[in-house]
């Protein structure tokens, strides 16, 4: 066996091996998972989503914004403005616990046959919502992932396209936030001058 198709069948063992995982999002408002926009019953929305990382999940929080939202307008902006509504959200990445990582990095050793799994890990998000500069009110929302990996899933590993992914789950908290959110938004355009 020449080594390029070694390595080449090495990498491909390998990659299998470690995709045999599910994963599901949880602690999420599933009623919200692929729901419809609310009717846009307000002018204009400023926002800020500060994460660093700019993932597909973040992202998806930022198009939420744009085309979900209850306001007809949204722009991103850094910092509060003197006047309007203003939305700040914080990502913050909820680490799996120190064990789940160990054993993690053991099953990874042995190509996953030996399991491993963690229900620890996911995002906190932070709505803060500030009117004409003043802050008024904060939304927190926590989405948790249970996952687990062994070779033994890889047959059922197809599973994991008929569960929410993590942009699914922050679309979810955001259509969520804009519903707990209403009230405020209500009563902040209604007493604006």
């Amino acid at each position: 066996m020449s080594r390029p198709f070694a390595i080449t069948v090495a990498a491909l063992v390998t990659s299998i091996s470690l995709s045999s995982c599910l994963a599901r999002y949880h602690n999420l408002p599933a009623v919200n998972i692929g729901a419809a926009a609310p009717s846009k019953a307000y002018a204009k929305l400023y926002y800020h989503v500060d994460d660093q990382t700019r993932d597909k999940a973040s992202v998806a929080l930022a198009a939420a914004f744009k085309s979900k939202s209850p306001f007809q307008d949204a722009e991103a902006i850094e910092a509060p403005p003197s006047q309007g509504v203003f939305v700040d959200v914080s990502i913050k990445a909820v680490p799996e616990g120190h064990t789940a990582k160990v054993y993690r990095a053991i099953s990874y050793a042995t190509l996953t046959a030996i399991p491993c799994w963690s229900g620890r890990g996911g995002s906190d998000l932070l709505y803060e919502v500030y009117v004409d500069g003043r802050k008024m009110k904060n939304f927190d929302y926590q989405i948790r992932r249970k996952k687990v990996t062994w070779i033994v899933l890889l047959p059922v590993a197809w599973i994991n396209l008929l569960s929410h992914t993590e942009a699914e789950a922050f679309d979810a908290t955001a259509l969520q936030f804009f519903d707990d959110a209403d009230p405020l938004f209500r009563t902040a355009i209604t007493s604006a001058p």
